[in-house]
């Protein structure tokens, strides 16, 4: 970093180079800017010479407008919402208890070097920081699909180990990820096919059983309130939201213990994105323990029981009510710990 802002200077004092530097490394800005320009939701909300803000008013000027009423009605209305179909994950009640269900202790892999966090049951914990952070390379890790380096994973009191997303599965640890269109649903195959493909070998031993995969495909259709013409439409003709219903009615069929959500309610409409949450809800009330990723502030403050933030490849802020807010949170996300 000193070699390249060192180049940069030379660069600008010598042969009269204009920079555009950007960063969400709020430090460094002071190291090599002369003049700020800050977005939020795509647009300018300040700018001006370096020399007037400090660290502090930086952040505060990033942090989300929402007000917290807006998010207190937000989380009313979710209620409202989930209240209505009590039904969703009827069959695998697990009560909420003071036990934890998953731990996570100084675990490190490619993109993180020191993770650990304590999930209750029943309990969603939100997972945040900004780009760069870590927090998808974790899930990943976490969920098998690379390895951890070091670190322990104990799931209800037992340490074990996680090779393969197989593995994971087995544990009752299952993953719906940022990107579900190239990870997380088969476009071309139905809902009927997406939601039977995570326990085929479960219930249908040797042969299929058609009446079963179609009776569990109108299942969580049903439960989910999942828009379509029928079991058999594929899901690439399905909305944003629809085809995030299905993927995560996939991973419900298991029977998890811990749901890995990354970033679900990325691109799809605000009112699906409310459905979501009330499906988030409504399965953390039915005792199933959520870790909740998202680069959404106001989404982690509205969902979440307790946050842990990450920032550089580390987990270094817990934060549990009634401190869960947009600010505490914006501050953590970029390395500023108030107080400390």
């Amino acid at each position: 970093v000193d070699a390249l802002f060192k180049t940069i200077k030379n660069l600008k004092e010598e042969k009269n180079i204009s920079f555009i530097y950007i960063t969400h490394r709020l430090q460094e800005l002071f190291d090599i800017v002369d003049n700020l320009t800050i977005l939020k939701n795509g647009e300018v909300v300040s700018e001006g010479s370096i020399e007037d803000y400090t660290l502090e008013n930086i952040i505060k000027i990033m942090v989300p407008t929402v007000t917290e009423n807006d998010i207190k009605k937000e989380k009313i209305s979710i209620e409202e919402i989930a209240k209505e179909e009590e039904e969703v994950f009827e069959e695998n009640i697990r009560e909420k208890s003071d036990k934890y269900v998953l731990e996570v202790e100084h675990m490190a892999g490619k993109g993180f070097f020191d993770v650990s966090l304590k999930i209750l049951q029943g309990e969603i914990l939100g997972l945040t920081g900004v780009v760069g952070s870590g927090r998808t390379e974790f899930a990943e890790a976490l969920f098998g699909i690379t390895r951890k380096l070091s670190g322990k994973i104990i799931l209800e009191g037992k340490e074990i180990e996680i090779k393969s997303p197989k593995y994971a599965v087995k544990h009752g640890i299952v993953y719906l990820p940022e990107d579900r269109h190239l990870h997380g649903g088969f476009l071309n195959a139905s809902i009927k096919e997406n939601i039977s493909s995570s326990i085929l070998f479960k219930i249908f031993k040797v042969f299929l059983n058609e009446k079963k995969e179609k009776g569990l495909a109108r299942e969580f259709i049903d439960m989910l309130n999942i828009k379509t013409v029928g079991e058999n439409q594929k899901i690439m003709y399905l909305s944003g939201g629809n085809q995030q219903k299905v993927v995560l009615g996939k991973w419900l069929a298991t029977l998890p213990k811990v749901l890995i959500l990354d970033e679900p309610t990325r691109g799809i409409d605000a009112n699906a994105r409310k459905e979501i949450y009330a499906i988030i809800r409504k399965l953390s009330k039915k005792g199933l323990s959520i870790l909740l990723i998202s680069s959404d502030f106001e989404e982690i403050v509205t969902l979440s029981d307790k946050v842990v933030v990450m920032y550089h490849g580390r987990t270094i802020a817990e934060i549990e009510p009634p401190d869960i807010t947009l600010e505490n949170i914006t501050f953590a996300s970029f390395g500023y710990l108030k107080g400390a």
